[in-house]
């Protein structure tokens, strides 16, 4: 499998440290998203149907949990003056607007979603949450993750699978990959 300097418009095969922030609750939800899109763009190779029906409303109803959780996590952490993350999560959410009407209108397909989503969630997490929420969680002079309860991807997130069609199937089915 091609790594993501290889072939820059796929994902990363692997959650890599470099995604990492370091604090177990986000990272847990940002691999979510994460394995995601990745099953999400292999299922498009594979000339499987997604439904963007379904995979947008999926992804605003995510990004609300995980953008309130994360921007909760910084105010708590001295990062309250910071309104321009709260601004580049607001930023997701429009695009995910303008997608949600291209649908509507019937000039959506999955390409551009995966280009927007791949391109957001990459340079997000690596260019915006991983310096900041690291930041923070040394300039209090703690580990982020110490006295952290564990937590799982399923007790830290909702459940998030792409919906899956086969060609000329016309009732979306789970992909049956579990998170």
């Amino acid at each position: 499998m091609n790594d993501h300097t290889e072939n820059p418009g796929r994902l990363p095969p692997t959650w890599n440290e470099a995604l990492e922030t370091g604090v177990a609750t986000i990272d847990l939800q940002h691999k979510v998203l994460f394995d995601l899109l990745l099953r999400t763009q292999e299922a498009s190779a594979r000339g499987l149907l997604v439904d963007l029906d379904g995979l947008l409303p999926q992804l605003r109803s995510y990004a609300d949990y995980h953008f309130r959780h994360e921007e909760d996590w910084i105010r708590q952490h001295g990062g309250a003056e910071d309104t321009t993350h709260a601004r580049l999560h607001a930023g997701f959410q429009a695009q995910l607007d303008r997608l949600q009407q291209h649908l509507d209108e019937g000039r959506l397909h999955i390409q551009p979603v995966l280009g927007f989503l791949r391109d957001w969630l990459l340079d997000h997490i690596a260019r915006q949450d991983v310096p900041l929420i690291r930041g923070l969680a040394q300039g209090h002079g703690r580990v982020a993750q110490s006295g952290a309860p564990t937590v799982s991807a399923t007790s830290a997130t909702p459940s998030m699978r792409p919906v899956i069609r086969s060609p000329g199937t016309t009732a979306p089915t789970p992909s049956g990959v579990p998170v």
